[in-house]
């Protein structure tokens, strides 16, 4: 089997989210370049996730190409082929230890005024360290092959602190310790029926999430596939 293009990650009590992100990799033409990784379970869930996306990265840095670590309520744009193998990728991840294709967008003005901005001006990228920018979520992003060991490294000296792994890298960020960005309009997203009953997001309901996935689809390049906002 030739080296995978990604990662998903799946639980395996979930084989409908696991039919959903195949699905969504074989609509592309990318059926045969991702990998299934068995997410961890642990509680809280935040946990289990943090561990599952550290093994991903551990079975990324034994590739000198990029790898894509998708989870697997997300949704995938046509575009996503050509980028993943554009010059576009290899430039940003220069600059870049991190580069997200989706990102949650806090329901505040500032935030979403600044994402609108960054769409208007063709920026093509919002660096994460913008205020009020932040990384959170951990959806869909592709690590720079000589930043993994970094990003690992980071994400053991902070495993015993129990917090959610966007914490970890949002904080990182902020201190420069990382550098990290997102492509906008976004190339993934989250799909709003799947997504919405998210077992990680604590403290808001279904509807609630959901509205906040629809925020966030407004920034994604092919928006019209999921219900109007």
């Amino acid at each position: 089997m030739s080296d995978p293009r990604g990662y998903y990650i799946n639980l395996d009590g979930r084989p409908a989210r696991r039919a959903h992100i195949e699905g969504e990799l074989a609509r592309i033409g990318l059926a045969d370049a991702y990998r299934r990784l068995k997410a961890t379970e642990a509680t809280p869930g935040a946990i289990g996730c943090y561990r599952s996306h550290q093994r991903a990265l551990e079975l990324a840095r034994n590739y000198a190409t990029p790898i894509h670590i998708l989870e697997d309520d997300s949704i995938l744009s046509a575009a996503l082929p050509g980028f993943l193998e554009s010059p576009e990728l290899g430039e940003l991840l220069a600059k870049y230890d991190i580069l997200f294709l989706d990102m949650w967008i806090d329901p505040y003005r500032p935030v979403v005024e600044l994402y609108q901005s960054a769409i208007d001006q063709g920026d093509g990228v919002l660096a994460l360290d913008r205020a009020p920018a932040r990384v959170a979520c951990t959806s869909s992003y592709v690590v720079a092959p000589g930043s993994v060991r970094k990003v690992l490294r980071l994400l053991r000296q902070n495993q015993e602190a129990r917090k959610a792994i966007d914490v970890v890298w949002d904080e990182a960020v902020k201190a420069g310790k990382i550098t990290a960005a997102v492509t906008v309009p976004f190339l993934t997203g989250v799909d709003l029926y799947i997504g919405s009953a998210s077992d990680i997001q604590s403290g808001i309901s279904r509807n609630e999430n959901g509205r906040l996935i629809q925020l966030r689809t407004r920034f994604f390049v092919e928006k019209d596939r999921q219900p109007a906002i």
